[in-house]
């Protein structure tokens, strides 16, 4: 799995993308409510490489996970 990240700050993005990638269904791409923030998913077809979009008040993240790429 490779991830991606973008927007908000280093410790939220690395939460954010973490709960996406291990605190679900391998691959399941579930939307992720962590840390206030609301992260929807570009698709929640499985196993499927995902952009997820993260919203908290103004605050913005967005984080893409490729469930074939490198570790």
């Amino acid at each position: 799995m490779k991830i991606e990240l973008t927007g908000a700050s280093c410790d939220e993005r690395r939460r954010l993308a973490l709960a996406a990638a291990l605190g679900q269904p391998a691959g399941a791409n579930l939307p992720v409510r962590r840390d206030g923030f609301d992260c929807e998913p570009s698709t929640r077809e499985r196993g499927v490489d995902v952009t997820y979009s993260c919203t908290k008040a103004s605050q913005r993240a967005r984080f893409a996970i490729s469930w074939g790429g490198e570790q």
